[in-house]
């Protein structure tokens, strides 16, 4: 098991010069995620990892607010592949906002 966590608060102010504005913006988010993860041996060679992680997400600023959940699995097959599959659900005031994403790549 393993806990991720990942927290940062931004704020931007840029004077006005002759061509634009004064600008401002800020952002925070905090995001934590539970990691487990099971290996089993199909060969002596072949020894597969599966990966599950679970987190709650909240993003605060001027353009998005909202909390999110993510759901996410991996296979790791040795030293050849990795393959996940990860989902993300966000709700930002009334509406929600859903994507899945399917990703591979060679681990050599």
């Amino acid at each position: 098991m393993a806990l991720k966590a990942d927290a940062f608060l931004t704020e931007l102010d840029v004077g006005a010069d002759d061509r634009l504005p004064n600008t401002t913006g800020d952002a925070q988010r905090l995001w934590l995620m539970l990691e487990g993860r099971t290996a089993w041996a199909v060969s002596e060679e072949t020894h597969p990892t599966l990966v599950f992680e679970f987190g709650r997400r909240w993003d605060g600023d001027k353009v998005e607010t909202g909390v999110g959940a993510e759901l996410g699995g991996r296979i790791e097959l040795g030293e050849w592949v990795d393959l996940s599959v990860e989902g993300e659900c966000t709700t930002q005031g009334s509406g929600a906002e859903h994507q899945v994403a399917l990703y591979g790549q060679p681990g050599w």
